[in-house]
Parts: structure tokens; sequence; C-alpha cells
């Protein structure tokens, strides 16, 4: 019930992708020189772009975030029925906005998320701009949800491990934890973000 059920985790290709990825990345690429690892977040290596990045003014960034409001609103199509006592489902007929939004560069050697989660949004996501190469099944690069994390000494498995495909977003609900596991080599590119219930503020 509360999130086994069809429909709230889902991989879903990004609206209209073939047009607003390369511009977003190559500005991006250029942000994230600029980046530092931020020590008090999640990340084990990697870098994140500092502030809300869909605060900023440039066009590529403005066309990502419509594409992506897009894509929310056909994973919102297809969440089950309103609940009234459900974390998510409760809100799924109310005004959604995006909270925060930030971008990720991890590199190979062992950067990852640590396990986690987001409590002011209903909603998460991760939209994959650029990963490594990675063997088929491989579990190297994944996104698992449901795993706690290392200090709260329970040993219990992923309910979900999604391989990300460049160009997807992952969405899911705020209320699972998740994280990331290392890769070798390569690159892994990500924004991220969380849905809030309701207006966003002026």
């Amino acid at each position: 019930w509360l999130h086994g059920q069809d429909g709230l985790v889902r991989l879903m290709p990004l609206a209209n992708a073939d047009e607003v990825l390369d511009p977003a990345l190559a500005l991006l690429r250029k942000v994230h020189e600029t980046s530092a690892f931020p020590y008090d977040q999640s990340l084990r290596g990697g870098t994140q772009t500092r502030g809300i990045l869909f605060d900023r003014t440039e066009p590529e960034l403005a066309a990502l975030r419509h594409a992506i409001l897009t894509t929310i609103g056909n994973y919102r199509d297809g969440l089950p029925a309103a609940d009234p006592a459900h974390p998510l489902l409760r809100h799924r007929t109310g005004p959604w906005s995006l909270a925060g939004s930030w971008s990720v560069r991890l590199h190979g050697g062992g950067d990852h998320h640590a396990a986690h989660i987001h409590p002011q949004g209903v909603v998460s996501s991760a939209l994959y701009l650029v990963l490594p190469e990675v063997g088929s099944g491989s579990s190297e690069a994944a996104l698992e949800l449901g795993r706690p994390p290392p200090d709260l000494r329970l040993d219990l498995p992923p309910l979900e491990v999604i391989a990300p495909k460049q160009g997807h977003l992952a969405l899911f609900p705020s209320t699972l934890y998740h994280g990331t596991t290392g890769f070798p080599e390569g690159e892994r590119v990500t924004v991220a973000f969380d849905v809030m219930a309701g207006k966003a503020q002026a």
C-alpha cells in the first residue's frame, strides 16, 4: 500500500529529450567546473551545483524544467486513485510544484549517494543525462530504493533497484530511502529535484 502499488515507482522518458538534453548538459558541465563537493549532503564524492538549479535564468535550464514538468504530469496521470490516507496519493488531485533542484556529477572509483530521504517532498526524482557504461544486469551505478542507511543498523535489501537510462527520469515517493551504487570508471551526471504538494511560493 505504501510503496508497492503499480505506478508509484517509474522510470520514464523525458519529454522532448532530443531537444533539451544536449544544451542543458553543455551548460551543466560548465557549472560543475566551479562546483564543489558538498560535505553536508548524501554525496560520497563528486560535485553538486549550488543553490536551486531552476532558479537560474539560462534558457537551456528553462527548457529542461518545462520538459520535466511535462513528464511529471505524465507520471501523475499514471498514479493509482486518490487515497486520503496515503502520503503521496492524498495529494494526487491537488496542485504540485518543484521544491529544490540541483545537479550532481559523480566519477568512477567509488563516488555514490548514501541512502537518504527528502522529507519535504511527496515525489523525488533523478534525471539521467550521462551514465557510465556497465554490463547488462550489472548493479553498478544503479538506484536503490528502500534500503535503509547503515547507521540504522538494519540489514535490509532494497525494495527495488532501478537500472538508469540516459534521458529518463526515475520518479518515486519521497518516503522511500534512496541511494546509488558506485561504478569503476566513467561519469554519471544527473539533475535531481523534489515535487512538493501545493503551489510554489512567490
